[in-house]
């Protein structure tokens, strides 16, 4: 009830708020519509004024006095919304105004030729108007109308007219100005023409160049308006209008919330007294349905004493009385049929139960032939009773099939095989394959263990040959170890004899060195003996010719004894060097012996106890033969 008393409030307001929508849409046009209508009768009127003005001009003079005295006169005639007026002449670039003052470029500097107003008349050849601006010297907000100035039929310069347009800016603003609206003038470029703040007059702000670009994009709602942020910061809403050919636009602004500010007073009204009525029909229902639904909080409680019983939370109901004549007493002895009916089924579903948790628990304790009897009054009950014995059936069979096939494999007996019945799927389909699996496996295991023991045994044998001759070796080696150490020795003792030997051959020629030594001294004195022999020889004269004789065989016999000592000197030290030599070569040969016998020492001792290693491995091997062989005769006693 509330819902369609809110949903008519809703459609009302939503019609309301459409209508307002136009209303202030139709509106905002009109006021547009008279904005256009005042600005066309101000350009009119003073479009017509600046070319009654080119006019007098014409018909001036072209002489500076008699310009200067028709254009003060014309000043005198005009409203005191004329500024001033000035004509601008086209031959010598003279400028002449309504203050009885001319200016000369050539002196003033001021040339009017250049300015915008006169070179747009001239171009155009017929009167325009400027955008409005703020005058520089009294701040006041004007605009110039100008019309080009033919004299002869020749165009001889261009007059204009200042006119202050601050009571048309104020009769605008005030046509557009409500409670929820104003309006302003801007240039469709985005330029402020005529506003309330006369601070943005002649330029273009954030809001006016959105204007102007949602303008130029056709960015309109569906109402035909321009959304957009104000210079106060308020999101409003603006329809616009060209009011001439020069690209200006009177805009009409709003507030965005304009529209739900005129309708929601009504909306608020509408939920009010849709709120007191639903209140008020509200209580009349209640009691009117209290009154006639009584019953029916008997019936309700009956009903979950029922519920309550399906649910077994609570023991069967008792019988539902209802002493009335009309729906409720029928709906009450129906309801009695139904509770016999329900109670009469939960019990033989309740057996049925019980005898499922009895077999169930048999099962759990290993009976897997256990079965369900009773029949239950939920047809899904004896479904599932069906349901339940055929599984306990099927499970009862196939374990007994794998139990049977285990008791095989605990007798070392892998040829038995689990059967896969049609039909089988799932988790006991996958417990059958696995124990097929696992006979299979088991099987190739054993065919792989004997073969793999098999050849073990080989393999062990064959290594307990090789130790054997390995150990022969080792024992053959050890014994040539011995006797190559007792040869070196032997060489060892010999090469020391020699040593010893070559030291006493070189103490015996150092004697004979000795021995020279003494014969050398003695030769000298020999041959010195014999030198005198000779002297005295010829003192004897011919006496002494033989003893002269003598001597000198005594000479060179002493010559022939130092030579000869010469020689045998030279032949001893050669001897004793060589003797040398060969002592320290013999040393050398020793002390290699010396290492060589060491050496055989340690290759002896290794010998020893790689004999020792191979005997501790020759015992591993017959242990590792042993064990071959008992698996063997293990794995040939399990049948596969």
């Amino acid at each position: 009830m509330f819902i369609a008393f809110a949903a008519i409030s809703a459609a009302s307001y939503y019609t309301a708020e459409s209508k307002v929508v136009d209303l202030v849409v139709q509106n905002q046009d009109q006021i547009l519509k008279d904005v256009k209508a005042v600005t066309d009768t101000f350009f009119e009127e003073y479009t017509d004024a600046s070319k009654r003005f080119a006019k007098k001009i014409e018909n001036t003079p072209n002489d500076e006095q008699s310009l200067l005295a028709e254009i003060k006169f014309q000043k005198g005639q005009t409203s005191y919304l004329v500024g001033d007026l000035y004509f601008g002449r086209d031959s010598d670039g003279y400028f002449f105004q309504s203050d009885g003052t001319s200016l000369k470029p050539d002196v003033d500097n001021f040339d009017p030729r250049k300015r915008s107003w006169y070179i747009a008349a001239k171009e155009k050849g017929g009167a325009i108007y400027s955008e409005p601006y703020i005058e520089a010297v009294n701040k006041k907000l004007v605009m110039s109308f100008a019309a080009p100035v033919y004299k002869d039929g020749k165009f001889a310069g261009v007059s204009a007219i200042d006119l202050k347009i601050e009571d048309l800016s104020k009769k605008i603003l005030d046509m557009g100005k409500t409670k929820y609206s104003y309006v302003y003038i801007m240039h469709k470029n985005g330029v402020v023409l005529i506003h309330s703040n006369p601070e943005i007059i002649g330029k273009v702000v954030d809001f006016s160049k959105t204007v102007s670009t949602k303008l130029k994009d056709g960015d309109f709602d569906e109402n035909g308006l321009i959304s957009y942020v104000n210079p106060e910061g308020k999101n409003v809403m603006a329809k616009t209008l060209p009011i001439n050919d020069e690209g200006w636009l009177v805009v009409a602004a709003m507030g965005t919330d304009t529209f739900s500010s005129n309708t929601l007073p009504l909306l608020k009204a509408q939920l009010a007294l849709a709120v007191i009525f639903i209140i008020a029909l509200s209580v009349f229902v209640y009691f009117l349905l209290k009154k006639s639904l009584s019953p029916i909080k008997t019936i309700q409680e009956k009903l979950n004493e029922v519920f309550a019983f399906i649910t077994h939370e609570a023991k069967a109901p008792e019988k539902l009385e209802i002493n009335t004549n009309d729906e409720f007493a029928q709906m009450s002895d129906s309801i009695n049929q139904n509770i016999d009916k329900v109670i009469a089924g939960i019990k033989k579903d309740s057996t049925m139960i019980d005898e499922l948790n009895n077999v169930a628990n048999m099962m759990i304790r290993g009976n897997l032939g256990a079965k369900i009897s009773s029949d239950p009054n939920n047809p899904a009950l004896m479904e599932l009773k069906n349901l339940l014995n055929t599984f306990f059936a099927s499970i009862s069979e196939n374990l007994k099939s794998i139990v049977s096939v285990l008791s095989s494999y605990t007798k070392n007996d892998f040829t038995a095989k689990v059967e896969l019945k049609e039909g089988i799927e799932s988790d006991i389909k996958d417990m059958i394959m696995g124990v097929k699996s696992m006979g299979e496996v088991v099987c190739e295991m054993l065919k792989g263990n004997l073969e793999e023991a098999q050849s073990l045994e080989e393999k062990a044998n064959v290594l307990a040959q090789s130790m054997k001759e390995l150990t022969d070796g080792a024992n053959i080696q050890a014994n040539s170890l011995q006797e190559s150490a007792a040869a070196v020795e032997q060489m060892s003792s010999s090469m020391n004899a020699i040593s010893q030997k070559a030291q006493d051959v070189t103490r015996q020629s150092e004697e004979i060195k000795n021995i020279i030594v003494i014969i050398r001294d003695i030769a000298d004195q020999t041959n010195l003996l014999a030198l005198n022999a000779a002297i005295e020889a010829a003192r004897a004269g011919e006496h002494g010719r033989g003893f002269a004789v003598v001597a000198d065989e005594v000479r060179k016999l002493a010559e022939r004894t130092q030579k000869s000592l010469g020689e045998i000197e030279a032949n001893a030290n050669v001897l004793a060097q060589s003797i040398n030599e060969m002592s320290e070569s013999i040393r050398e040969q020793a002390e290699g012996i010396n290492m060589i016998n060491q050496s055989v020492s340690q290759i002896d001792n290794l010998t020893h106890k790689n004999i020792q290693i191979i005997g501790k491995t020759n015992e591993v091997t017959s242990e590792v033969d042993d064990m071959a062989k008992l698996i063997v005769t293990d794995v040939r006693k399990k049948k596969f």
